[in-house]
């Protein structure tokens, strides 16, 4: 798999701890945020994630604010995969560039299938 982090943003410390020990099991190195405003900061600062996985509902600013501004459509942005309990316009989606969408409650092996179909795609940082 990749060399570069999945960055995991979700308010659910249990949920994000247990998505996070979950691929750190399969040999995938994650980076934790609990906020929009927390993954920007970490985007900000120079983190390269491989991957993201978004939470919408976030405290604070949304997962649409994090699409907004620091994860906007680009060439080199990360794939982001949207975790959410609430329904998603397919329009939507597509205005993000969006890489996928996994609805809440999902199974681990659909979220670990997810993330190794991404990284394994996942070039090498250059």
């Amino acid at each position: 798999m990749a060399e570069r982090p999945v960055l995991l943003v979700e308010d659910d410390d249990v949920l994000r701890g247990a998505l996070a020990d979950a691929l750190r099991r399969r040999g995938v190195a994650t980076v934790q945020a609990s906020s929009m405003e927390e993954a920007a900061g970490m985007v900000e600062g120079g983190l390269r994630p491989g991957l993201v996985f978004l939470d919408l509902n976030l405290p604070g600013r949304s997962g649409w604010d994090l699409l907004r501004t620091v994860l906007a459509p680009a060439p080199g942005r990360p794939p982001v995969v949207l975790l959410t309990a609430q329904g998603v316009d397919p329009t939507r989606l597509r205005q993000f560039a969006v890489d996928g969408y996994l609805p809440k409650p999902f199974a681990l092996s659909t979220f670990l299938d997810t993330a190794q179909r991404f990284l394994a795609s996942d070039p090498e940082p250059g």
